[in-house]
Formats: structure tokens, sequence, C-alpha cells
């Protein structure tokens, strides 16, 4: 394992155009304006790197109180906005999340909810002081507050999505990811990205 600093020497020499994210935040939303902006919000102003960072967004096209906001909030965050029909709502989750993955550009692909709120400052050295692996098929698991143990959040390398191909076969990702690294033994868990779930804490 090497640490994330020279793996990202490595990569700007041979594997990445310059000036590519280091993170990739994809966020599925619904209805939750409000709880989306103080996310997004937690995540910007505590991070070290802002240029590093691409916010990447689902909105269903009927969810007139998002769209609304999607304009103002990319003058202020580097933001991609994937816009479809509702569909089967949740049932249909996994295809969206992989298109998003597909259109982000970021080393790292990290899945975040709109009703959670990052914690740690400076969580954007934190994660680039993580060890990794040469291959660059790794994953980080950051900790909850109040869990004992849950993969609800993860960063999935780049070249662990372009092997797959795509982020799961149904609404479950977090899961069918982390049990895919995990069986390959390639998960890191990280104590020093912590994120609070409110709403799945009560």
């Amino acid at each position: 394992m090497i640490h994330f600093e020279s793996f990202m020497h490595l990569l700007g020499t041979h594997l990445i155009q310059p000036n590519t994210p280091l993170v990739s935040i994809l966020i599925p939303t619904r209805g939750r304006a409000s709880q989306l902006l103080k996310a997004v919000d937690s995540l910007w102003y505590s991070a070290c790197e802002k240029n590093l960072l691409e916010f990447v967004f689902k909105v269903d096209d009927d969810d007139q109180e998002t769209l609304s906001i999607m304009e103002e909030l990319g003058k202020i965050v580097p933001t991609k906005v994937l816009v479809t029909p509702r569909g089967r709502g949740y049932g249909e989750l996994h295809e969206w999340i992989s298109l998003m993955a597909k259109s982000s550009s970021g080393v790292w692909i990290f899945l975040f909810n709109d009703d959670a709120l990052m914690t740690t400052h400076g969580w954007d050295q934190h994660l680039a002081l993580h060890p990794v692996f040469e291959d660059g098929i790794h994953m980080i698991i950051p900790k909850v507050m109040q869990r004992e143990a849950t993969n609800e959040f993860l960063f999935l390398s780049r070249t662990a999505f372009n092997v797959l191909g795509w982020m799961g076969p149904s609404p479950h990702v977090d899961t069918w990811l982390a049990t895919i690294m995990i069986l390959i033994d390639r998960v890191v868990y990280s104590s020093s990205i912590v994120i609070d779930h409110p709403n799945e804490n009560k």
C-alpha cells in the first residue's frame, strides 16, 4: 500500500488530466432543498482544497423546489446536474447513481446523502492521507456518528468504478459495493472522516 499523496503524483503524471477533481460528490435528492443546502454547505466549507471538489446531483424533473436552487448553487460550487423523470423512485436509484458516476470526473467517487452533514474540518486532507493500493482499486468507508458500523457513505476509487462498470445492480448500492470490496480486501476504514446522519440516528 502507498499513501495517497504519492498516488496522486502518479496519477497526475501518468493517468489523469490536469485539473481533475480529487472528489466527485454524488447526491441524489428529492424534496429536501433546505437540507440539501446544509449538506452541501457542510462539505464545501469544511474542505481545505475546494478547487478539487465537484458536486453531482440527481434531480427529478417534477421537483421544482430543488430545480429552482440548482442554478444559484452552481454559481457557488462546481456543479453537474442530472435531471430525469421520477420513474420508479428508489427502485431506480442504482441506475441514477451509475449515471452520476459516469458523468463525474473525480479520482474518488463519494456517495453522500441530502440529509447528512460532514463534521470533519479538512476532510479532503484526511482523505489524501489514507493509505491506498498501488493498482488503484480501493474503497474508504468513513465513520458515521453514533453508529458502530455502517457503509452508507463511501469513497470509491475511479479505477475500481472503471473495473466494475457501474455502481451496482440494486438500490442498495452502498451494501453491494462494500460487499464486493470487502471480499477482495480492498476496504480502508476511516476514523478521521466523520459524518452526521441525524435522520438515521433517530
